[in-house]
């Protein structure tokens, strides 16, 4: 799968400035934050929100 890049590539965004004191994070945060990955968390959200609603 393809790495979301865009949200790295500036560099005066605000990741930039916030993580340039820390690289190591930095890297972590890049090689996890993953379109598949953020999807998947969107759709499980939305997922528990309905049975919530449901069973609540």
């Amino acid at each position: 799968m393809k790495q979301n890049i865009r949200l790295f590539s500036t560099p005066n965004s605000l990741w930039s400035k916030l993580l340039d004191s820390n690289p190591q994070l930095f890297r972590e945060i890049q090689g996890k934050l993953k379109t598949r990955n953020m999807v998947i968390a969107a759709r499980s959200r939305q997922l528990l929100s309905l049975l919530q609603l449901f069973f609540c």
